[in-house]
């Protein structure tokens, strides 16, 4: 474990709702389109009635198959089959599939059952003559996903069983779907969304672990960063730096970690903020950039029940300044903590050393330079700046050797992305 996470992964219960950070993934999809509101918790409600009809024997860890329905559409935002997602008879659809799997399969616990998202369009004919262990994962997926669509698209429960009665599906599971449709209120959970009570029970009896929870609240993360090259790594690195200065400057272990977790989810509203007006090449105007600012009043509305109320209060005191010259909510020095002013900081040493589309990344000189003179402008506390300041090549140091494995990650994920895309057997 690098050395900034080390006594970061277990904290006090009040600081991390372990179940809501999994049912997170539907927020942040919510933020980039609507029209996937909520499905992959629906997903996982119906897997989950199709998985308890099943014989006993024969079932799927239920864990890895809830975890898979609830992220099995991560990789939409990457793509432009939105439209197609959402009707019944999808095609085409194969670039979100390859893309999820292979974030759920090098960024999450997941590991090799990612693959199950790689398969979850396909037609069941297809599975004849495949080696492929998560064979049954993925069609639960997809039967569960298709019967989603169909309850939101036919007006009854016989019309949605007959559309799954087609052979592109396996029909062991849609005998088990059809049984789950007799024998309980799967039809009305689904249309009427009173699914949500129980569903949460089900993550909770998961037993997610505070560890596994820190890894998928991290993959969310490194998914929003890859939204844009430019970002890949920048979350990554304003939680660096923090957790960094906030030793440096002697906070004890309680409140680094707090920082930690406020510093890595800082950016997550920028799900919502579109991809042109994040890679625009230059100053935004100012309809822009107001739809930028907006990405902090975004990551406060889906962490702050997920999260402490204190811990959302310094993701989303980032952009604030000590005169009053900051964003959202223009919060003078008297409102902001310690904690607000090493993530705030720690954001700015991040984006200056960063490239973006409208600049270079600043080198040692540049930087400092900048910081002193929005010390000295009375925006940014002289002691966190000041910090920085001496210890900056240390601080450097420590950035480069904990990008290197994530941007290893993020050239593998696209290297692999570009070789899967073309396979014959994801083609419809």
């Amino acid at each position: 474990m690098e050395w900034w996470k080390e006594g970061l992964t277990a904290g006090e219960p009040s600081d991390l709702s372990r179940d809501q950070i999994i049912l997170l993934c539907s927020r942040l999809l919510r933020l980039y389109d609507r029209r996937l509101v909520d499905h992959g918790d629906r997903v996982a409600w119906i897997a989950f009635r199709i998985w308890a009809e099943l014989p006993a024997e024969e079932r799927p860890d239920l864990k890895r198959l809830i975890l898979l329905c609830i992220f099995h559409d991560v990789g939409a935002y990457r793509t432009d089959e939105i439209d197609r997602m959402m009707e019944f008879e999808s095609r085409n659809v194969q670039p979100h599939s390859v893309y999820g799997s292979l974030v759920l399969r090098y960024l999450t616990p997941l590991g090799d059952d990612g693959n199950a998202i790689l398969y979850h369009h396909l037609d069941h004919r297809k599975f004849a003559g495949l080696d492929f262990p998560q064979q049954l994962c993925a069609e639960i997926i997809h039967l569960a996903d298709r019967a989603d669509v169909a309850i939101a698209t036919f007006r009854t429960q016989e019309d949605v069983i007959a559309r799954l009665r087609a052979p592109r599906f396996n029909q062991e599971l849609a005998d088990a779907l059809e049984r789950a449709f007799a024998c309980t209120p799967l039809f009305s959970e689904i249309a009427l969304g009173t699914y949500t009570a129980p569903l949460r029970e089900l993550v909770q009896s998961l037993n997610l672990s505070e560890t596994e929870a820190v890894q998928y609240l991290t993959t969310l993360v490194h998914i929003i960063d890859f939204k844009s090259k430019y970002t890949a790594v920048h979350s990554l690195n304003t939680t660096v730096i923090s957790v960094f200065l906030a030793r440096k400057m002697g906070l004890p272990a309680g409140q680094v970690r707090k920082i930690h977790y406020a510093a890595l989810v800082h950016d997550v509203g920028k799900m919502a903020i579109p991809l042109p007006i994040l890679e625009y090449p230059g100053p935004l105007n100012p309809e822009d950039m107001t739809v930028m600012r907006r990405h902090v009043l975004y990551t406060e509305a889906v962490i702050q029940d997920v999260l402490s109320p204190e811990i959302t209060g310094i993701a989303s005191h980032h952009h604030e300044k000590l005169d009053g010259s900051g964003y959202p909510r223009g919060l003078t020095g008297e409102r902001l903590s310690l904690s607000d002013r090493i993530v705030a900081v720690s954001d700015i040493i991040s984006a200056l050393n960063g490239q973006r589309s409208y600049k270079a990344a600043y080198g040692k000189k540049k930087t400092l330079a900048i910081l002193a003179q929005m010390r000295d402008a009375g925006q940014l506390d002289p002691a966190v700046t000041d910090a920085a300041a001496e210890c900056y090549e240390e601080l450097m140091d420590t950035v480069a050797a904990a990008d290197a494995p994530v941007l290893d990650q993020y050239r593998r994920i696209w290297q692999e992305y570009d070789e899967l895309i073309g396979l014959r057997i994801l083609q419809d």
